[in-house]
C-alpha cells in the first residue's frame, strides 16, 4: 500500500473558502497535512483560514478514496 498525496488549489468559488483548515470534513481515512500559500508551507497545526489560491495537501493510504477526495476538494458554490 503506497500513500497517495493529493494537492488541490482552491478557487474563488470553492465551498471551503473562509473555513479553518481543521474544519474541513474530509472523508474517513484521509488526512490534511497543511497547505501552500504564496510559496510558503503552512501546517495543519497552524490551522489557517482557507483563502483563494491556497494549495491544500491531503494524504490517504487508500487509493480507492482518491476520486472521492478529489471531488470533495473541488466542490464549488453554485450561484443562482
Amino acid at each position: 500500500m503506497v500513500p497517495k498525496v493529493i494537492l488541490k488549489q482552491l478557487y474563488f468559488n470553492s465551498v471551503h473558502l473562509g473555513q479553518r483548515l481543521r474544519q474541513i470534513p474530509i472523508p474517513k481515512d484521509c488526512y490534511v497535512l497543511g497547505l501552500i500559500r504564496s510559496s510558503h508551507l503552512i501546517t495543519v497545526r497552524e490551522n489557517p483560514i482557507l483563502q483563494e489560491q491556497d494549495w491544500v495537501i491531503v494524504v490517504t493510504a487508500k487509493e480507492a478514496l482518491v476520486p472521492e477526495l478529489t471531488v470533495f476538494l473541488e466542490r464549488c458554490q453554485v450561484s443562482s
